[in-house]
C-alpha cells in the first residue's frame, strides 16, 4: 500500500499518516499564524570616532586599526600609529 503525500495549509508536504502530528507542531502553528513569534530588535553597537577620524563600531576597533584605510589616514595626519597590545 502506497502512502499518499498531502500538502498542508502551511505549505509543507507530508505523508497522510503524519498529518495529525504535524497539525499540533510548533512549525505548523508558527507558519499559519496561530503563535506570534516575537522579533528581536537588531543589535546595535555604539559607534565611536577613531583617532584617524573614521566612525567605527567599538567592537571592531582593533580590526579597523589594522586596515589600509586607517594606516593611510594616520600617515596623512602625520600621527604615530598606536601600538598593538
Amino acid at each position: 500500500m502506497a502512502q499518499v503525500k498531502q500538502t498542508c495549509t502551511c505549505g509543507k508536504e507530508l505523508l497522510e499518516s503524519s498529518m495529525k502530528k504535524h497539525l499540533n507542531s510548533q512549525y505548523h502553528k508558527k507558519r499559519t499564524g496561530q503563535i506570534e513569534v516575537p522579533k528581536k530588535p537588531p543589535r546595535r553597537f555604539k559607534k565611536i570616532q577613531c583617532e584617524c577620524g573614521c566612525f567605527v563600531c567599538c567592537n571592531v576597533m582593533k580590526r579597523h586599526r589594522e586596515t589600509k584605510k586607517h594606516k593611510r589616514l594616520m600617515k596623512k595626519n602625520n600621527e604615530e600609529l598606536p601600538l598593538a597590545k
